[in-house]
């Protein structure tokens, strides 16, 4: 008898250990690929081909609508009906940062929407490529940087309690500047889509991930971003 209960035991507790293993090596995964790994809030890789867009983290799986392109490594808008609603993210405390790898559509010039979200009828979350430039807007903060047509781009806006934005091409900061206005919203962020609020208009660009932080990276930080698909 007390050998069948000592053996109970020693189950349940190798069970519960296999479970707290499984739980380090999912987070030291998401560890390994992203900088500030204990403030992200959103991890999508957009790397399924099927089902939802996973978020990394946990929080918010996001929702795909549309005839979404997925090849296993990036989702690509049709420009017409695509699009993911990744939810109302997490409340940020009083920085955030924003990451994404982007494959430019072949026509730079025309308006492409990469992804929004409102408030009380204004963008907080808003990045679009319009007139050869790729616009990143976090709240007040709103750079942009020229980019060709038919290129990937590794992306980073930051925005914090200093009142200043940082926006980063392929890891070199190219912009700063803006107000820091921080007020989150509450509406859905959405991929490869204009807000319903403001109009629909959808995405022909592509994407292999998007990475959300309440912390404002540093440089050092965002040279260790990933180079390539996540």
């Amino acid at each position: 008898m007390n050998i069948t209960s000592s053996n109970t035991i020693k189950d349940v507790s190798n069970n519960a250990l296999a479970a707290t293993t499984k739980d380090i090596i999912k987070n030291a995964a998401v560890v390994s690929v992203m900088p500030r790994a204990e403030n992200l809030i959103r991890f999508y890789k957009l790397n399924e081909t099927t089902g939802d867009a996973i978020d990394e983290t946990g929080n918010q799986d996001g929702v795909v609508y549309g005839g979404m392109g997925r090849d296993g490594s990036k989702y690509t808008g049709n420009g017409i009906n695509a699009y993911v609603d990744a939810g109302v993210p997490t409340t940020p405390t009083s920085n955030i940062s924003i990451a994404f790898r982007i494959t430019t559509p072949a026509d730079v010039e025309a308006f492409d929407m990469v992804m929004s979200n409102t408030l009380d009828g204004d963008m907080f979350i808003y990045f679009y490529i319009y007139l050869g430039k790729l616009t990143p807007r976090i709240g007040d903060v709103r750079l942009d940087f020229v980019v060709a047509a038919n290129t990937t781009y590794e992306v980073v806006l930051t925005t914090g309690d200093a009142g200043v934005g940082k926006l980063y091409e392929n890891k070199i900061e190219v912009d700063s500047g803006g107000v820091h206005n921080l007020t989150w919203s509450t509406q859905s962020l959405e991929l490869f889509r204009r807000h319903p609020l403001k109009g629909e208009i959808y995405s022909n660009t592509s994407l292999d991930y998007v990475a959300i932080w309440d912390a404002q990276l540093t440089p050092s930080e965002v040279d260790l971003m990933p180079v390539g698909t996540v």
